[in-house]
């Protein structure tokens, strides 16, 4: 079996990611990821050594830390660190309060996410709402020079793009001023993502077909985090024709809000702790009830919060609480209805009711939107089974068989904790 390593940021874990869904089930291999921003654990430097192949991120270097850890012979893909800075001229410093938190090892407010502006305004002790009026009102032109951080950043992904193959510096030209490329500075949205994993798997000598399915996959499991908000400044100077005068960006695990109310949040450093400690108790059932409090706590606080509601009908299913669960879960579509796995909880738990049409119709908008998942579609066709509808039943189960052979586990390893 084929030993795989991907060392990067969030970006390779992404494509560690894709490349289980879309490459893993016909590949037999064994893959880590390991997070280049922590210490290398003694884990990740054995699966270093006895690496086959290594996904390694550049930035214009080869990546030091890592490569002498690698054996001779091993095969190198290198991929280029991909950033949308230019819309975010004040990111780079973390809050001046910014710490460890729960859901947030490298706190709330790293540097990614910080804005040395408003940072300023609260080393001066300006008053919130003062503070959140200079920032609407300020003249970022004469704060920064846009033009010149767009050019720096399109001249070192064009260099890097000859490099390395991954040509993203003209994808980002053409298509920035009109659709949201990125999340935040280094989280790019599905057009880079696609693009990226189809260079990669491309050089990796994947098929047309995995490439086809990974072009028809309108939602890829991409970053679904925070959405920084791009300032009105920004917005006029590039003519950014997406950004509506009251656009709303996902803040953390809270809900959606708009820009303003996001730099009073970041100049009180606020978060919902009770949300974001009920997220993290809910994985373990040991702690089921604690996290039920929890939630229920932070819910109330933020009742926008998708990934809040859908958590909870998670901690209710597996208490065998149903009905509370179904309920939970709609809220969370009602939210977001683009979320397939919030489609796929809601059929579950309509089958589990004993509701086989209603749960046929929650898995097939799943499917929708998440077209690549063979375990969607495997549930699918094992309920239509019983509901006599033979026929649609085996193209459900056959497209999961074409999807994924013999339903192989595509999980790998991904050292979350050692970046």
């Amino acid at each position: 079996m084929l030993n795989m390593v991907f060392v990067g940021n969030c970006q390779i874990e992404n494509l560690f990611a894709l490349y289980g869904k879309f490459v893993g089930p016909f590949v037999p291999t064994n893959r880590t990821y390991i997070a280049s921003y922590n210490k290398l654990s003694d884990k990740g430097r054995s699966a270093l050594e006895c690496a086959d192949v290594l996904v390694q991120q550049v930035s214009g270097f080869r990546n030091e830390k890592m490569t002498p850890e690698v054996r001779a012979g091993v095969k190198i893909y290198d991929v280029p660190v991909v950033t949308g800075g230019f819309l975010w001229p004040f990111s780079g410093k973390p809050h001046p309060s910014n710490s460890p938190a729960v859901g947030y090892p490298n706190g709330p407010y790293p540097a990614p996410n910080g804005d040395s502006y408003l940072n300023r305004l609260i080393r001066d002790g300006v008053p919130v709402e003062d503070a959140v009026d200079a920032y609407m009102r300020m003249d970022i032109g004469q704060e920064v020079d846009l033009d010149r951080a767009f050019d720096m950043i399109m001249s070192k992904l064009r260099k890097l793009g000859q490099e390395t193959g991954f040509d993203v510096a003209d994808i980002i030209e053409r298509h920035f001023r009109d659709e949201p490329l990125f999340r935040s500075p280094y989280h790019p949205e599905a057009r880079i993502t696609h693009a990226m994993a189809e260079t990669l798997f491309r050089q990796m000598g994947a098929g047309d077909a995995i490439v086809e399915r990974l072009r028809r996959q309108p939602n890829l499991p991409s970053f679904r985090g925070q959405q920084l908000p791009i300032h009105p400044g920004v917005v006029r100077h590039f003519g950014l024709r997406f950004v509506e005068p009251d656009r709303r960006y996902r803040f953390m695990n809270d809900g959606f809000f708009t820009i303003e109310q996001w730099a009073g949040k970041y100049m009180r450093y606020e978060w919902n702790d009770a949300l974001e400690t009920g997220i993290h108790l809910a994985p373990s059932i040991a702690t089921n009830a604690e996290a039920l409090a929890k939630l229920t706590e932070g819910l109330a606080l933020s009742p926008g919060s998708a990934i809040g509601w859908y958590t909870l009908a998670g901690v209710h299913q597996r208490a065998r609480r149903y009905d509370e669960a179904l309920d939970a879960i709609v809220r969370s579509i009602e939210i977001e209805p683009t979320h397939a796995s919030g489609h796929a909880v809601l059929g579950r738990l309509l089958e589990l009711r004993g509701e086989r049409e209603r749960a046929v119709a929650a898995f097939e908008e799943a499917v929708r939107l998440d077209p690549g998942n063979a375990v969607w579609l495997r549930s699918l066709g094992r309920i239509l089974f019983a509901l006599g509808r033979n026929d649609e039943s085996a193209a459900a189960l056959s497209l999961a068989g074409d999807l994924n052979p013999g339903g192989i586990t595509t999980g790998g390893n991904p050292e979350r904790t050692e970046s």
